[in-house]
């Protein structure tokens, strides 16, 4: 027997104090809604993220404050996922099927998080709590032969929790576009070829209690074919290039927690194959990584005291290399907050050290404080460095073994304001000067392009962001955000006068972006429009990819098939039908659609 009460809503104020204002974490709703596209189309829409993407399937990378696609750490269940002879990682690589919490961290991070250059991507993947058996099922269909199928089973009893995600997904990407690099007028429009690429993954998860403490295991294992379209300045391809990638990720885990303190160790394992051919030739490239980390918490009176060590060990085989390379990397930080006279100080200090490289500084100093008013103030200093990449120091012919370490400031002033009337707002300044910044510039005595130590990189902006939700009572509800960024990042110390004072290629100076969001009852309709201006392709700043616009609709509903949930979305990328260029000479699509179904049982 069971007895029907009334459905009461609860509504509260995010607690702000344990986090940084410009934190950004993404809800479960944003992570269901794009469930069945990558990483990189869900950070496309943050005005403070810019992504450089090649194509649909294509290498897509990630940029902030801008920093270049290396200066961002990207991390999931403690592994970064940068390629440790590359230095940055795929976005389209990553099925956010796989992601239960995501969140990015402009300047400063937390207390166990490594100071990045331009930013912090830290992503998780959990075993859903619904007690008993829990299935689940998702299918989506799109533009250009796009289809993907998703598969969840799950099982949870007690403080026993396993599941295994499963996916397929393939893509012809046989989009039309207009050469605009042809001769003559009006320009040709063509289809896109040699585009294809498919992918089929599974993960792993399990959580149970072990030694009256948790231990996690979570096991990644993903088949990725891509095949490399040329650019419009090359003839069509009478074979087109392939690459293909195999990638396994492991992740144990194990917490204790005591009265006062919590103790996590943690094991990884990375392996990855990557080959590339064209025509008769063909390179390989296998990675494998190792590494654990330790961590005890302390909890202090209105505090917390942080003490994180972690040692790794990749090792690349390359077909490129003449010898297979191996680094070993360690770090040990200390991280302290406190409160005091109602504000929070917040301090990180770490030594990093890289084999033949030596041992660095980095960490970072902040102050926070919120009034009753809802004002908050948020000062930080940060100190950050980066390592060169294997292919930095090792790519045949060009590789340069004494590489100076990337080493940067960083100042950063956030201001706070939240209202139940007006809504929330925040307004960021940041100011950084990089030391030996790395880029891969030709070299004009040889024609080959090989990377150098820029003299000092000097990046300045400002970031402003609002957000107001409306209760429509029976009408439903509104939700509106709003935002706005200004980046200038320049060579500060260039031996060259021309050069200096000149934006660094790839990066826009403004953007700007804005979203609408309503549900009523069990629809929900969302808009999201996203404006970059131009991005300069040379140093000089003298050529130009054209600034451009995107929007996105999503229209979304959630019910009961015979007392099963299900779920039905149609969404439209670049509903107006922008012709752009994220990568010069290569043509992005026009309008897109993609419909998909979700349905789950227990």
């Amino acid at each position: 027997m069971s007895d029907s009460v009334e459905t009461v809503a609860v509504s509260a104020q995010k607690k702000t104090e344990q986090r940084p204002f410009s934190k950004k974490e993404f809800s479960t709703l944003e992570l269901t809604q794009e469930s069945s596209r990558s990483l990189s189309n869900l950070l496309q829409k943050e005005a403070g993220i810019h992504i450089r993407s090649y194509g649909p399937g294509q290498l897509a990378t990630l940029s902030s404050r801008g920093s270049g696609p290396e200066q961002n750490l990207l991390r999931w269940e403690g592994f970064s996922l940068a390629n440790p002879m590359l230095g940055q990682s795929d976005l389209n690589l990553i099925p956010l099927f796989f992601i239960d919490q995501l969140s990015w961290q402009a300047g400063a991070g937390g207390l166990s998080v490594p100071q990045a250059l331009g930013g912090s991507l830290l992503m998780r993947s959990k075993s859903p709590r619904i007690e008993g058996w829990q299935a689940g099922f998702g299918s989506s269909l799109g533009s250009f032969s796009r289809q993907q199928q998703q598969f969840l089973l799950a099982f949870a009893k007690n403080n026993w929790r396993q599941s295994l995600r499963l996916l397929v997904q393939s893509a012809v990407n046989d989009y039309p576009y207009r050469d605009l690099q042809a001769f003559g007028f009006p320009k040709p429009w063509k289809r896109r070829e040699q585009a294809e690429t498919a992918r089929q993954a599974a993960l792993y998860t399990l959580d149970l209690p072990l030694f009256k403490g948790q231990m996690d295991l979570r096991s990644w294992l993903q088949k990725d074919l891509q095949e490399l379209p040329p650019t419009l300045l090359q003839a069509q391809q009478a074979s087109s290039e392939v690459q293909n990638t195999l990638s396994w990720r492991n992740s144990l885990s194990w917490k204790k927690s005591f009265s006062r303190s919590v103790f996590q160790a943690r094991l990884g394992y990375l392996y990855q194959d990557m080959a590339y051919s064209r025509n008769l030739n063909s390179e390989q490239h296998l990675t494998q990584a190792v590494f654990v980390q330790a961590q005890q918490f302390f909890a202090l009176k209105n505090g917390a005291l942080l003490i994180n060590g972690r040692w790794g060990e990749n090792q690349v085989q390359s077909s490129s290399y003449l010898n297979i390379k191996k680094e070993q990397q360690s770090r040990l930080s200390l991280g302290l907050r406190q409160a005091v006279l109602g504000a929070q100080l917040e301090g990180q200090l770490s030594l990093a050290h890289r084999s033949n490289l030596g041992v660095f500084p980095a960490g970072h100093l902040s102050f926070r404080k919120i009034w009753a008013a809802g004002l908050g103030l948020e000062v930080s200093l940060q100190r950050s460095i980066r390592f060169p990449t294997l292919n930095d120091r090792f790519w045949p012919l060009v590789g340069q073994e004494e590489l100076a370490v990337e080493q940067g400031w960083q100042e950063e002033l956030n201001i706070f304001w939240q209202d139940q009337r007006w809504g929330l707002h925040q307004l960021s300044f940041f100011n950084q000067e990089v030391e030996n910044w790395i880029l891969w510039l030709p070299n004009p005595n040889t024609a080959l392009w090989e990377p150098q130590n820029l003299a000092a990189v000097w990046a300045r902006g400002a970031s402003w962001s609002s957000e107001k939700s409306f209760n429509l009572k029976k009408l439903g509800q509104l939700q509106l955000q709003i935002g706005a960024n200004y980046n200038r990042i320049s060579r500060h110390k260039s031996p060259s006068a021309d050069l200096r004072d000149k934006q660094l290629e790839y990066r826009p100076i403004f953007s700007a972006n804005f979203g609408l969001n309503y549900q009523y009852k069990a629809w929900r309709l969302g808009y999201h429009h996203l404006w970059d201006s131009p991005r300069y392709l040379d140093a000089l700043n003298e050529e130009s990819l054209a600034a451009y616009q995107l929007g996105q609709l999503q229209l979304a509903w959630k019910g009961k098939m015979a007392q099963y949930p299900i779920r039905l979305q149609l969404q439209v990328h670049n509903l107006w039908g922008a012709e752009y260029q994220l990568v010069a000479a290569r043509p992005l699509p026009l309008q897109q659609w993609e419909l998909s179904l979700f349905f789950s049982a227990q």
